[in-house]
Parts: structure tokens; sequence; C-alpha cells
């Protein structure tokens, strides 16, 4: 797994916490944030889970848990192609674009910022080496590797088949079938729907 930035995130999330300039919001679970229609804005996601989806097609991109910084890769542009939607109550610290800009100038985010969207580049290049992907095999032995190398807390609340199937544009049944004929093999234990052993070397053999 990529190593989260956290100091970074943190420090930028304090100073905009702090900054007599943001705004605070206490989001619902399922509710979606536009940036097309949202305030153009910094904000620091202090607790919660945040889901970033394609406008084009709804698939899910990534998820992030708190502490975490959206809205670096918008700061200098004005195209937008996701949205934001909130997998459970969470709390968001808001700065304005031109008070963030001020504020990472007058307090020296800017390098922190940098760290931040190194991170997301990370996380965007892994998905897309996971979907990119042939066949159905190849793209379900993709993202069971990417599972099993999560936290165990984290990888014992990840639904396999949730994982993959709102990242992909697959069907169930394709999905269960790979994932049945691991299991048969003994290269992968599954319970409850949650991937609990893998054989790697095996699982990879051949993908």
């Amino acid at each position: 797994m990529i190593a989260k930035p956290i100091e970074s995130i943190k420090n930028i999330g304090e100073e905009v916490m702090s900054s007599s300039d943001s705004f605070s919001l206490h989001l619902k679970k399922n509710q979606r944030l536009d940036f097309n229609s949202f305030k153009d804005a910094i904000y620091y996601l202090e607790a919660g889970t945040i889901s970033i989806f394609r406008l084009s097609d709804n698939v899910l991109t990534i998820s992030v848990e708190s502490p975490f910084v959206f809205g670096l890769t918008q700061l200098r542009n004005q195209y937008r192609y996701h949205y934001l939607r909130c997998e459970e109550e969470s709390i968001v610290w808001g700065i304005d674009k031109g008070n963030a800009e001020k504020l990472f100038d007058n307090k020296g985010l800017w390098k922190f910022s940098s760290d931040i969207l190194g991170y997301i580049s990370n996380l965007y290049y892994h998905r897309e080496q996971m979907t990119s992907k042939k066949s159905v095999n190849e793209i379900v032995v993709q993202h069971l590797g990417y599972i099993w190398g999560m936290p165990v807390e984290e990888r014992s609340k990840t639904s396999v088949y949730s994982f993959i199937l709102s990242r992909n544009h697959i069907s169930r049944s394709a999905v269960h079938k790979v994932i049945h004929e691991l299991v048969d093999s003994n290269y992968i234990a599954i319970s409850r729907g949650k991937l609990v052993d893998m054989d790697t070397e095996s699982v990879f053999k051949g993908n």
C-alpha cells in the first residue's frame, strides 16, 4: 500500500481549521458534494470516509478515510471530473480558493500540498493498473491483490464484491465466477464476502 502523508495532511488541516476564514460542514451518510455546484475551496476531512466518483459514468475511483485534504487538484484549474459522496457521517472544514492560496503562501503549506498531490497521483496510477487489464480474471486478481495489501482492520471491513464492482463496469456473475474458481483452487479464502487469506504467488501466476 502507498504510504499516506499523514503529517502533511494534518499540517494543512490544522491551519485550515484554525483560520478565521474557514467554515465547517457536518455531512450525512450518502450526501453528495459536487464540485460543479459547490464552492471552490480546499476541504479538510476531519472525520469520516469519502468516496470519489467520476461524473461521466458514476464509477468509484478511490475512497479515503479521515484525515484527508480535497480540492488541491481543482485549486489551479476550472475542470471538474468528479464528485464526492460521504460513506458515513463526516466532518469537513473548508476555506475558499482565494483565502486558501493566501493561507498556503503565508504558512508555507505548498510543500505539504505537493506531498498530498503525489499521494493522490499514486492512488490513481495504481487504480489504472488494476482496471486497465484485458480480461475479467486479470481485473479481479489485481483488485484482490490490492485488498490483500490493506491493513487488516480495513481489509476485514471490505466487501470483495462491492469493492470490485463499484470500480468497474463488469457483471457480478463474472466476478463471482473468477472468485469461485480461485476459492476452489485454494488460492484464496473468502468469509462473508471478505478476503481472509490469499496465496499471492499462486493467484498472480500467469496474470
